[in-house]
């Protein structure tokens, strides 16, 4: 779930009203999940399937607020479908008081359509998983010319195959991302704005890991092997007037080090807030 560009997460890829079970570890003993969880995962599962199973979820609110929700999966033998879609949207709020407000100020909001589809084999000693995701979101950030936008696209699969005591599990997936942004430079008197940059980053992500568990009466053991590959694809930014030349130099700078960090980023990257705590999605099997 972690950002590869960035390193954030978009929560806004997972609907709160449709989730099974979050499972919060905290320690060092999750230390199999990379080197950025050292203090603990996250881990989020959607529900499992049900029989013809369908299910819906309307929400409106004050500042044009409205957030629709719809779900269906069904069961054939040992094979589970299901499709889940979310949009969300909101004209959202002023950013600056009243009293200092200009001309080039209106609402700070957010706008995006998510979905995703499983399909899941689930057998007595061998599960698979195959799932799709996608998010397209558009956030303006209270001013006529700032605004950001995020498109990206998910594709995993997970098998598990399970012994007696021991339990063996290979997980792969790809994402592809577009972000976009934009940056201006606000007068005093907050009437007249400049556009000043204009940021373009498509991001390509892969990984994968294997997993081996072994239960006995008194102590537990998980080894993991992990390879993943995380490749900005040439970052375009886009000085919109050269008459700036120390904020040019300054974003340049704050960009090359964006590009540093997407390199050596895995999928056990950290939080926004710096807490070493990756987030990840799937299935209880």
């Amino acid at each position: 779930m972690n950002d590869p560009f960035g390193g954030w997460v978009y929560w806004d890829r997972l609907d709160s009203n449709y989730l099974e079970t979050v499972e919060l570890t905290r320690g060092a003993s999750t230390s199999v999940f990379g080197d950025r969880a050292m203090g603990g995962t996250i881990s989020i599962f959607s529900p499992t399937e049900k029989q013809q199973h369908i299910w819906a979820d309307v929400m409106r609110g004050n500042q044009g607020t409205g957030d629709l929700s719809a779900a269906y999966s069904n069961l054939w033998g040992h094979w589970g479908f299901s499709v889940h879609s979310r949009a969300f949207t909101t004209d959202g709020y002023y950013i600056v008081p009243q009293n200092i407000r200009g001309k080039v100020d209106n609402q700070a909001n957010v706008r995006f359509a998510t979905g995703d589809v499983h399909l899941d084999y689930l057998g007595e000693k061998d599960r698979l998983s195959l799932h799709f995701d996608v998010l397209a979101e558009e956030r303006h950030n209270g001013t006529q010319l700032t605004h950001n936008s995020t498109s990206l696209g998910t594709i995993g699969v997970n098998y598990t195959h399970s012994w007696t005591s021991d339990q063996v599990s290979v997980i792969g997936y790809h994402t592809q991302e577009q972000f976009h942004s934009t940056y201006s430079s606000v007068s005093a008197n907050r009437n007249t704005e400049t556009l000043t940059a204009k940021q373009t980053v498509p991001v390509m992500d892969t990984g994968g890991a294997a997993y081996w568990k072994h239960h006995a009466e008194r102590w537990n053991t998980i080894v993991a092997q992990t390879q993943t590959m995380c490749m900005p694809l040439a970052p375009t930014i886009r000085i919109a007037r050269t008459s700036l030349r120390p904020a040019a130099a300054l974003w340049w700078n704050m960009a090359s080090s964006d590009k540093a960090i997407s390199r050596s980023a895995r999928p056990a990257s950290s939080l926004e807030s710096g807490m070493s705590s990756p987030v990840s999605v799937g299935k209880r099997f």
